[in-house]
């Protein structure tokens, strides 16, 4: 987490990741001769929501990601065999830093890389 000047890095004790629900459909799969082989793969299972907090006891920033829709890309992988999937998740965000001076909050538009 970057802050103005200041930078933070929070060790897994401190952060937490929960997924919440999930998208119903992938929008698109690339590329189709890889999707066409591989229609098991066709509703992956992504989460709906995403939610990341962490707290080191200065800094304790929050986000949560809601996806709409998503895109997956299908990877052969040459040095271990088999295949990935790389799912790319449009969506909107809302954060919120609370700090030992500042504090804030937002939202957006974003993308969430989803690997399974």
């Amino acid at each position: 987490m970057d802050h103005g000047k200041t930078s933070r890095t929070f060790v897994s004790p401190q952060a937490k990741i929960e997924y919440l629900g999930s998208l119903e459909k992938v929008t698109r799969r690339l590329p189709g001769a890889m999707a066409a082989l591989h229609q098991s793969r066709a509703r992956s299972r992504l989460p709906r929501t995403t939610r990341l907090r962490a707290d080191d006891g200065k800094y304790a920033p929050a986000l949560e990601f809601t996806a709409r829709s998503a895109l997956q890309v299908i990877t052969a992988d040459p040095i271990a065999g088999g295949y990935g999937f790389i799912h790319e998740a449009a969506g909107e965000f809302a954060y919120e830093l609370k700090a030992a001076r500042n504090s804030g909050a937002g939202c957006g538009l974003g993308i969430l890389e989803y690997v399974d």
